[in-house]
């Protein structure tokens, strides 16, 4: 079999879900980072794969304004927090049904700004700052092309009004994922303000109940109650999501945990905030009471693996800055305490990616379907040295379902110079999921004309001329490839 090289490797998703916030130039791929593992009690047919949006507030006003009829006093309450409470609750809801892969709301954000990035050739921080996916309005200027890249079947988008002090409505529209975003289903429900949680939970039975869907085994107990059955808890969630600056978000997640100390949702949500900030102690705590209270959660699972991988890369990036201060990012600087952020301990470093696998291997078994459980699991165990495991992982993966681009990318780099002609169909698959994968586009495009398949090479490369912009930072690549192509042609 002719020995080929590989020029190029950009992982959009084949990190854990802990490190989707950021796109990075990988090394050259080689079939070191494949793993393996099984499941036994995998559910394989219909997979589909969902969108959730906040719900858009009709109210004209941030406040609702009202005399309270006990009082007869003046009563000033805020009323936007209520769309992202009714997101992340629909979020949750449907991530707890059979063969259904769920876009978690802030992984929805984070991977358009970083198709963004990838797309228009800008740094992280642009990218954050032009790419604020507008989850209300649904601006089709803005998801219309991008949205390719999650290749979803469908997209939850919803409004909701006050008629009244004590009244809330909701409508829940069910769109296809794709423009022209036809509308499937809606759903609506007038309640009692009181009752929020309840009538959002009743809008996630009305999705089951139209499109067939039903809980997985093992969730009876989260199908039982809402959320929370304590508004004022409720509230503060929302409101914590929706804060955007993390010294109000810490302050309204510990509001929220003050009026419901067992809100699981919210030590879910309050862990992660915590991982983020490099607070990796009190992440820990909160991440582990989350998983007594939820055993049978898998997101639980997979964020407290998350808290730990994230530790274990602080630590690893310090050790790296320590002995390589030149590529330390600019303001970083050796702190002699006990913080595990500051820590340059490699034992431990290792330590918490074992215990990060340990995390991620109990989401799947609680949730054998669980797609960003296996990309973690298939990741780490790569990163272990465990290339059997992580091999068998991915191709797990793929008969869940035929939607990874992270699974066909890795496997296609297994077979690199084993099956090339596999390793091919693979990347094809990821471009074919993924349009704006710049390392499957690549990778195909490169490996195609190294089987002297110059038409599958041209037409690859041109995808990739569709949507790159002409000062894009692999457009030279690009450019060279395509001429040696079509010199072969």
């Amino acid at each position: 079999m002719k020995k080929l090289t590989l020029i190029i490797s950009i992982l959009l998703l084949a990190l854990p879900v802990i490190a989707q916030e950021t796109t990075e130039l990988m090394a050259p791929a080689t079939p070191e980072d494949d793993l393996k593992l099984s499941s036994e009690d995998v559910e394989t047919a219909g997979m589909t794969k969902w969108l959730v949006f906040d719900f858009t507030c009709n109210y004209p006003t941030r406040y609702e304004e009202f005399d309270d009829p006990e009082t007869e006093l003046p009563v000033k309450r805020e009323v936007r927090w209520i769309g992202p409470a009714l997101g992340i609750t629909m979020n949750y809801d449907l991530m707890q049904c059979s063969n259904m892969w769920v876009i978690e709301r802030s992984d929805l954000l984070n991977k358009f700004q970083q198709l963004w990035r990838s797309k228009y050739n800008t740094d992280r921080d642009t990218a954050f700052k032009d790419a604020k996916l507008d989850v209300v309005s649904l601006d089709v200027s803005q998801v219309e092309g991008l949205n390719r890249a999650y290749n979803a079947d469908y997209m939850i988008v919803g409004e909701y009004d006050k008629p009244s002090p004590s009244e809330v409505w909701v409508k829940l529209r069910v769109l296809s994922a794709d423009a022209p975003f036809e509308e499937i289903a809606v759903f609506e429900r007038t309640g009692l303000f009181e009752e929020l949680p309840m009538l959002a939970r009743e809008l996630s039975r009305d999705i089951l109940n139209e499109f067939g869907l039903f809980p997985r085994s093992g969730t009876e107990a989260y199908w039982e109650e809402p959320l929370t059955t304590n508004l004022d808890a409720y509230q503060w969630l929302g409101k914590s999501i929706s804060a955007g600056h993390i010294g109000k978000m810490i302050s309204f997640y510990e509001r929220a945990l003050e009026q419901d100390p067992d809100f699981f949702a919210t030590l879910v949500e309050y862990g992660k905030l915590l991982y983020f900030d490099k607070d990796f102690e009190q992440a820990f705590i909160r991440l582990e009471k989350t998983t007594e209270l939820a055993p049978g959660f898998q997101l639980a699972w997979l964020r407290y693996g998350n808290a730990y991988y994230n530790a274990s890369t602080t630590i690893t990036n310090n050790l790296n800055y320590m002995m390589n201060p030149e590529k330390a990012p600019e303001g970083w600087e050796m702190v002699d305490d006990d913080k595990i952020k500051n820590s340059v301990d490699e034992m431990l470093a290792s330590d918490y990616l074992w215990k990060a696998l340990e995390c991620y291997e109990k989401a799947i078994e609680v949730d054998p379907g669980y797609v960003d459980g296996w990309v973690s699991v298939a990741t780490t165990q790569g990163q272990l040295g465990m290339d059997a495991e992580s091999l068998a992982s991915w191709e797990t993966l793929i008969s869940i379902t035929d939607l990874s681009d992270a699974a066909y990318f890795n496997l296609g780099k297994s077979l690199w110079n084993v099956d090339n002609d596999q390793a091919l169909e693979y990347f094809l698959k990821v471009v074919e999921i993924n349009p704006y994968h710049v390392g499957g586009l690549y990778n195909a495009a490169a490996l195609a004309q190294a089987l002297g398949k110059s038409e599958i090479a041209t037409n690859t490369i041109e995808i990739y001329y569709g949507w790159a912009p002409t000062d894009h930072s692999y457009m030279e690549r690009f450019n060279e490839l395509y001429m040696t192509a079509m010199g072969s042609m």
